[in-house]
């Protein structure tokens, strides 16, 4: 689960007092998704029809590589 707080996006188990990197803004985190959608559209021989699988694909790889997945 995500957590907004000062547009910063956080896990439960992170916690900023401690320094934890897990913090990141959440403009960040959607520029890094939508490049990554993009990529995997283009990687797909850029056919379209499936966006959605495209976000939900990113989603999941940039929130792992960014330790927001469990």
């Amino acid at each position: 689960m995500l957590v907004k707080k000062n547009n910063q996006t956080t896990t439960p188990e992170s916690n900023p007092a401690r320094g934890d990197k897990l913090n990141i803004s959440n403009d960040k985190l959607y520029e890094a998704i939508k490049k990554r959608a993009y990529d995997l559209y283009c990687k797909r021989g850029y056919q379209h029809g499936h966006d959605v699988n495209d976000w939900v694909e990113a989603e999941k790889q940039v929130k792992r590589q960014f330790g927001l997945s469990r």
